[in-house]
């Protein structure tokens, strides 16, 4: 009874949107010229549109629940991600790939196969695409000069996972199976993570999957929006808590930071997202952590539910 009493109580969400209701988008509006919208999908999986050119970052839209995650195959739940593709990402132009763990890459294999985009990725991500696809068009990053991705430029910046667990012991280890989906949790490996600078004109936006930060990768890197993997940060002790705003956040310097990777990614995607179970961190903490240092960095903090758009 005690175990299951503590199991129970560890996989619930640690907090409550409703204290956070002010920081998320009121009214939605369409993209002006030169604007560009932005749809989140929950965990990492953001949409960038131009109004002429898209581009997906992390396909991950089905959520296997904690069970079958945990004791079972992950598979692509292909009523779903064909409804959110059917609805959002007619005339996507690339998909690209933070690193190849199941919540991040899962249903690239459909989305592919639906919209015919071109993939962008590390080695274990272009290895996932050729077991899992036909005749996918697909390249390899380029760490030097990046890719052109019509009216946006992406550079995949080479990066850190955030610290490994039991779970995902797999830091740069590839991606090498030659069976189809649906595998296992051990099948999928980490193959190297990755930051993304998404230039869009004058507007820079920087995309960083995991809590991590790093002495030097962003010397005064100033962007204007910052999407940043959290999940992490409200355990984090006060010397990783001072290091990632130090080496991260006051460098990049963003006007405007939005977190991703907090939500409970094992939760059906709803409208309405859950922070990520206790386990796995204290999401209000490390919401509260990023307030407390808007002034300071001079930044504004906000956030996004599944299926909503900002305009930038």
């Amino acid at each position: 009874l005690l175990l299951g009493a503590a199991t129970y109580y560890f996989l619930q969400p640690a907090g409550d949107l409703e204290n956070y209701k002010s920081y998320f988008p009121v009214t939605e509006r369409q993209a002006a010229a030169n604007e560009i919208s932005v749809t989140f999908f929950g965990n990492t999986c953001l949409l960038f549109d131009d109004g002429t050119s898209k581009i997906l970052i992390d396909p991950f839209l089905s959520r296997p629940t904690k069970w079958n995650t945990l004791t079972g195959e992950i598979g692509i739940d292909s009523i779903l991600v064909k409804g959110v593709a059917e609805k959002y990402l007619h005339g996507l132009n690339g998909i690209f790939v933070s690193h190849s763990h199941f919540d991040h890459i899962l249903d690239l294999p459909l989305i592919t196969d639906m919209t015919k985009a071109k993939v962008y990725g590390s080695l274990s991500t272009l290895n996932y695409t050729a077991v899992n696809t036909e005749n996918a068009s697909t390249v390899e990053y380029d760490h030097e000069k990046g890719h052109k991705i019509g009216t946006f430029h992406v550079l995949p910046i080479r990066s850190m996972h955030s610290e490994p667990n039991i779970f995902n012991n797999d830091l740069n280890q590839v991606f090498t199976s030659n069976k189809k989906l649906p595998y296992k949790l051990a099948d999928f490996k980490e193959g190297g993570s990755f930051d993304f600078l998404i230039t869009h004109g004058a507007k820079k936006f920087l995309v960083k999957a995991s809590f991590n930060s790093e002495e030097g990768q962003y010397v005064n890197q100033k962007v204007d929006v910052a999407f940043l993997g959290i999940t992490g940060l409200g355990k984090a002790n006060q010397k990783t808590t001072d290091q990632y705003f130090t080496n991260l956040v006051s460098q990049i310097s963003p006007n405007i930071i939005i977190p991703i990777h907090w939500d409970d990614f094992m939760h059906p995607l709803m409208y309405s997202l859950k922070p990520i179970f206790r386990l796995g961190d204290d999401i209000p903490k490390a919401f509260n952590k990023l307030i407390e240092r808007e002034k300071e960095i001079n930044y504004q903090f906000l956030l996004m539910n599944a299926y909503q758009v900002r305009v930038f």
